[in-house]
């Protein structure tokens, strides 16, 4: 129950801009609530516009929804900043500004207004309060892992671009991390949403070479030989399928034109041996690699 207010508070203040200015937001509903029981329906509006806003944010089912779906919205969104925060609070001055009945009244007022908005909304989306995220597209962590070592492999290699050929669970989120990321084939291949329009079609050889990848263990020599004479930079193999058919790795693929580079919790990685990259850098030039 307690990570549950506290998911909820913490969604609040988030959601408002800075503790200040949802302070202030909170505030202003209850001033609009009086109003609405005087029978000014203007108010009641924008009352029950912010009450269900509010309800909405901090809703149980609103978080599960985000922490499910739209995680990014748990990191930077600002749906009560951009709709009701400002109104509520504008509203709510110009009720309490209405009361003012001196010229020096009206002037300390406002002094005192701008001062208290100045100060609540000092930490509202700044590089202060929030961190820039790394992993922006929110690939899980074992992925990612092993993506960042392809990308660490490219520069220290001084390569412009790699040519990667993984286990599909590798391959939908690597061309979204980095454009320098080539793929053997994208992520329409085994979702069949191809469309000719986008010229998105594969030959017979690739769709082969998908069930070689996500078989690996039984076609090694095969993967090798499509790898090599397509122009692969980099190899990737699932520890848990070799785990599944009880093979072991070896330490190099084919006539040693890739070995055994490094591993990760759920992935291990074979790189082509630099000697015998420049060979195949005809046969990648036409291969269309540059897959989604």
């Amino acid at each position: 129950m307690s990570e549950l207010i506290n998911s909820m508070q913490s969604a609040l203040e988030l959601a408002g801009g800075s503790p200040g200015l949802t302070a202030l937001f909170l505030a202003g509903l209850i001033a609009l609530w009086n109003q609405k029981f005087r029978g000014d329906q203007q108010y009641g509006n924008l009352f029950w516009y912010g009450a269900i806003a509010l309800f909405v944010v901090i809703s149980p089912f609103f978080l599960m929804l985000v922490s499910e779906f739209l995680p990014e919205l748990a990191t930077d969104y600002m749906m009560l900043w951009i709709l009701p925060v400002a109104p509520v609070i504008l509203i709510t001055g110009v009720y309490a500004f209405s009361f003012q009945r001196t010229k020096k009244e009206r002037i300390l007022f406002l002094a005192a207004f701008l001062a208290i908005m100045l100060l609540a909304g000092t930490t509202a989306y700044t590089r202060n309060q929030y961190k820039i995220i790394e992993n922006a597209e929110y690939i899980p962590d074992s992925e990612l892992e092993m993506i960042l070592k392809v990308e660490e492999y490219r520069q220290q290699n001084e390569m412009e671009t790699v040519l990667l050929w993984a286990p599909q669970d590798i391959m939908k989120y690597a061309r979204v991390y980095s454009g320098n990321i080539y793929l053997l084939y994208g992520k329409d291949l085994w979702l069949g949403s191809m469309d000719s329009q986008m010229h998105q079609i594969y030959e017979e050889w690739q769709r082969e070479a998908y069930i070689y990848m996500e078989n690996a263990p039984l076609y090694l020599e095969e993967i090798a030989e499509v790898a090599d004479t397509r122009g692969c930079d980099v190899l990737m193999f699932s520890r848990e399928v070799f785990d599944m058919y009880q093979t072991e790795l070896p330490e190099y693929l084919g006539e040693g034109q890739y070995v055994y580079d490094e591993s990760g919790r759920d992935y291990i990685l074979y790189v082509r041996r630099h000697s015998v990259r420049s060979a195949s850098d005809a046969a990648r030039q036409g291969n269309g690699s540059a897959y989604e």
